[in-house]
C-alpha cells in the first residue's frame, strides 16, 4: 500500500508523469491513474477460515483419512503395465500420409 502512497506524492509534490511513474514501478499508464484517483487505501477482507462448500461432508474425511489411502507400489506398477499393454493392442490402422494414400489408391486400380 506504500506503493500508491509514493506514486500519488511523486505526481503531485514532485510533478513527474503518468509514463515515468509506470516505468519507474513498472506497472500500467491505466493503473498509475488508477492509483493517482484513490482518495484512501483499499481494504481488503481477509478469510482466517476459508470455506469449502464443494467439499462438504467429505473435508473430515480427507483431513482424517488422508493418510489411510496410500496405494502400494506394486499395484501402481501393475496397473501401469496393463494400460500400457492396452495400448499396444491397438488395432486402429496406421495414419497415412497424403502421398500414401494416392499411392495406395493407384495401386488399387493399375
Amino acid at each position: 500500500m506504500d506503493v500508491i502512497a509514493e506514486i500519488r506524492r511523486l505526481h503531485f509534490v514532485e510533478n513527474k508523469t503518468v509514463s515515468t511513474l509506470a516505468l519507474t514501478f513498472k506497472l500500467s499508464r491505466p493503473t498509475i491513474r488508477k492509483h493517482l484517483k484513490t482518495v484512501e487505501e483499499p481494504v481488503y477482507m481477509s478469510h482466517k477460515d476459508q470455506p469449502h462448500p464443494k467439499l462438504g461432508d467429505y473435508l473430515k474425511q480427507l483431513k482424517n483419512g488422508a493418510t489411510a489411502f496410500k496405494p502400494s507400489l506394486p499395484l501402481i506398477l501393475t496397473f501401469l503395465t496393463v494400460v500400457m499393454a492396452a495400448t499396444q493392442r491397438s488395432t486402429r490402422p496406421q495414419k497415412l500420409f497424403a502421398t500414401q494414400q494416392k499411392n495406395n489408391i493407384n495401386k488399387a486400380l493399375a
